[in-house]
């Protein structure tokens, strides 16, 4: 997630990089050969003095509207796997808005991801009861983690992977955290298969 617009190292190494199958965006960006996750703006706490934007859902937005919206990004990003969602979204706490979302997740065959769940939210209870593909990390690091950290984050999900079969790592696309990436699994390649997050079954 956070792909940078004018960081060419950072962009390079996402681009080379046979361990990132898939790219969380707030648009899509061609010549990206990973299959992507669309960020769904959603209103959050503050709003609306935080404002995502024009197409953010809002807790008092009517079905219509709400679809229109969810609509348009979809529209615009042909051959989309999925939504991701960031936490602390007032949206995630208001079950009408989170059953919408779901419904037109499930009809247009997308998976959703939640990145950070907040103690608040319902969408992985009402995802479960839905069937909808739903997604959240084993391992999600914040955009100011240092090489160092990265590092250690993915020896716990190489660890993890070896014992549970799988893990999804959410990661920011800095330099530092691509570095990581590089260093720690080009020594491993042949002992893990990275796969699209879309293909991991649902937890």
């Amino acid at each position: 997630y956070e792909l940078p617009g004018k960081n060419i190292s950072a962009n390079r190494g996402l681009r080379l990089s046979p361990a990132i199958r898939t790219v969380a965006l707030a648009q899509k960006i061609d010549g990206l050969d990973r299959e992507i996750f669309i960020l769904l703006p959603m209103e959050p706490k503050g709003y609306p003095k935080q404002n995502p934007g024009p197409n953010t859902i809002l807790v008092d937005e009517s079905p219509s509207s709400l679809r229109s919206k969810i609509s348009k990004l979809y529209q615009r990003n042909p051959g989309l796997k999925g939504f991701f969602i960031h936490h602390g979204s007032r949206a995630v706490e208001d079950r009408d808005i989170v059953k919408q979302v779901i419904s037109y997740c499930r009809e247009h065959h997308l998976a959703l991801l939640e990145p950070v769940s907040t103690s608040g939210s319902l969408v992985a209870s009402i995802a479960k009861t839905e069937r909808l593909h739903y997604l959240q990390p084993d391992i999600y690091l914040r955009s100011n983690c240092s090489y160092d950290e990265a590092l250690k984050a993915f020896a716990a999900s190489a660890k993890l992977a070896s014992q549970k079969g799988k893990a999804l790592v959410v990661l920011p696309a800095s330099s530092q955290v691509l570095k990581a990436v590089d260093s720690f699994y080009s020594s491993r390649r042949g002992t893990i298969r990275f796969v699209p997050a879309s293909d991991l079954k649902r937890r």
